[in-house]
């Protein structure tokens, strides 16, 4: 990676499962980062940018592997548009995830509404806020004309009010190049030694 030091591809077997690399930003947290995939990476970017987003990184090639954009939205949480440049990585798949890999991407967010409006414009989502109890409401980001192998709305994620606990979530300022917004995965938190936020979740038999 040149300058930015030594990026490592994590792998399931023989397929990449996700990465890692030292956070370019000295005094920066360990952080997890989210990579959506668009068609037209240029044209989300641009888009993201008209509506308050902050440009990290805008529009970066990776020669024969893709190209993305780091973003920070409005509300502070940052998130990459991807566009692939390897054949059939863009198809779209209705199996379940495979245990022990990435299945659910959530938004915890200090001000949902701000951000589901934000999503919606920038990648054409539509919001479905589904009632938990007890004043919480989780509201699923549907990506229109897609539905899932049992014919429902298929989702890119989720978002919900971020609770007690989570980093930056408590309004305080944060530092600089940190969101106070935080992309997550789902269900229960714990903190890793070197001090991102990830869940723990249960492996589960695919039927």
């Amino acid at each position: 990676m040149g300058p930015m030091g030594v990026y490592r591809v994590q792998m399931l077997g023989d397929k990449q499962a996700g990465g890692l690399m030292k956070h370019p930003q000295p005094g920066a947290p360990s952080m997890w980062l989210a990579y959506f995939c668009t068609m037209d990476l240029a044209g989300a970017t641009k888009k993201a940018k008209q509506l308050g987003a902050v440009a990290m990184v805008e529009n970066a090639p990776i020669p024969e592997v893709g190209a993305f954009s780091m973003l920070q939205d409005p509300t502070g949480a940052v998130f990459a548009p991807w566009k692939s440049a390897r054949g059939g990585e863009d198809v779209e798949r209705q199996a379940m995830p495979k245990p022990f890999t990435f299945c659910w991407d959530e938004l915890m967010s200090t001000d949902p509404a701000a951000a589901g409006a934000f999503y919606g414009k920038v990648f054409g989502w539509t919001l479905r806020p589904i009632d938990m109890g007890g004043g919480m409401t989780y509201t699923l980001l549907d990506r229109p004309g897609v539905t899932n192998a049992k014919g429902d709305p298929g989702s890119a994620g989720g978002m919900m009010k971020s609770p007690p606990g989570v980093p930056h979530s408590s309004g305080k300022p944060a530092p600089v190049g940190v969101s106070r917004t935080q992309l997550s995965r789902r269900t229960s938190w714990s903190a890793g030694p070197c001090g991102a936020f990830s869940p723990c979740r249960k492996a589960r038999r695919l039927r």
